[in-house]
């Protein structure tokens, strides 16, 4: 027999009995209460306690109580997502290495950045690890120029940070930042050791949880995964995979480091095939599995080295991948990087003199 049975054995008992007779005539107004009360918790409610006067009265709100508790916690209401819609369809990731330039200098860059956008709405990603002054001037210099700042928050796992940190850090980023991007590739060496896809998945989860608590507005981005240590992509799907499994829907969009030409069907290194085609067995896929059908992808680091493989490699990864938001429903495409010195070097859409290579125009010419 259920709690809920019992409890309406008892009260059938009860009002058959001659206190519960004599109780309802002395008392018609707190009568009227318990059985609008009683009502509601044999419906499944779970109302306010009412406070009646009468021991016995009391005595079956306490009865009711006990039914009312072994109901189960509703679930907390899910908050709505952000407007994804006012992400630009373009931007540019600048590395740590903008953060110790000269303001001149910054603003030579982002001058460069002005160009590159063509006058069409662009954002700029910042790193951000914890707040230095040096960071929050560059989100400013960001804002300023018009573009929309994304905040990168990061940590090595050998940090040892704990969850609670990781996610406060996150929340105090979300405050100055509309755009957020937690991690960045947790599955690759950051010093000393990659983060475990289980962990990473739990500290991304605890991250946006709080940034939804306090800031619903905010968009999330994450998790900015490449292709693991192994330089596998299909090992990258599994890392997503447990990332998952962990910590369920942490991102508003899903950002994958999406380097090399989207055009070269290659599944051996191609990162592409493993977010889009790959006979379905790929990102895209992973999310709509998990009820995330509705999670756009997006990259924040795409490109070529031109010191690796040249500048008609370079030119094709940027031309195409910005005609993937088209062929292949990328939400946002985002280079590393502008100057050619950001770490590890090669990446600049500039070269060392500042002279815009072939992939600055193909970028410009396709901004919108």
């Amino acid at each position: 027999m259920t709690l809920l049975a019992d409890y309406q054995r008892f009260l059938t008992d009860e009002q058959a009995s001659a206190a519960y007779k004599a109780w309802a005539k002395q008392n018609p107004g707190e009568l009227k209460t318990w059985l609008a009360f009683d009502a509601a918790v044999v419906s499944g409610g779970t109302p306010a306690l009412p406070t009646l006067k009468t021991a016995f009265g009391r005595g079956l709100v306490d009865v009711a109580e006990m039914l009312i508790e072994s109901y189960p916690t509703p679930a907390p209401p899910v908050a709505p997502p952000p407007a994804l819609g006012t992400l630009p369809a373009q931007g540019i990731s600048v590395s740590t290495e903008f953060l110790s330039l000269s303001a001149a200098v910054q603003s030579s860059t982002l001058d460069l950045i002005a160009q590159l956008f063509n006058g069409k709405p662009g954002w700029v990603r910042i790193d951000w690890w914890p707040s230095t002054p040096a960071s929050d001037q560059a989100i400013a210099a960001v804002k300023a120029r018009g573009f929309v700042p994304m905040g990168l928050t990061n940590a090595p796992y050998s940090s040892g940070m704990s969850q609670t940190d990781f996610a406060a850090r996150a929340v105090q980023l979300a405050g100055i930042c509309d755009f957020v991007n937690v991690f960045n590739e947790p599955d690759m060496d950051n010093g000393p050791s990659s983060w475990p896809a289980t962990t990473a998945g739990q500290y991304a989860r605890a991250a946006y949880d709080a940034i939804v608590a306090a800031h619903p507005h905010v968009t999330v981005i994450g998790p900015s995964l490449w292709k693991t240590e192994s330089q596998k992509p299909a090992d990258g799907l599994t890392y997503a995979g447990a990332m998952i499994a962990a910590g369920g829907r942490f991102v508003h969009i899903w950002d994958q480091h999406l380097y090399g030409d989207p055009a070269t069907v290659d599944p051996s290194w191609n990162p592409w095939d493993w977010a889009f085609r790959n006979n379905g067995n790929n990102v895209r896929t992973l999310l709509n599995n998990h009820g995330m059908t509705d999670v756009p992808i997006m990259c924040t680091e795409a490109g070529d080295s031109v010191a690796v493989n040249g500048l008609v490699m370079q030119n094709n990864a940027v031309a195409h991948g910005m005609d993937a938001r088209a062929s292949l429903g990328l939400r946002s495409f985002g280079v590393y990087s502008m100057r050619n010195s950001a770490p590890p070097g090669g990446f600049g859409l500039v070269d060392d003199q500042f002279a815009k290579r072939p992939a600055f125009s193909s970028m410009q010419a396709r901004a919108i």
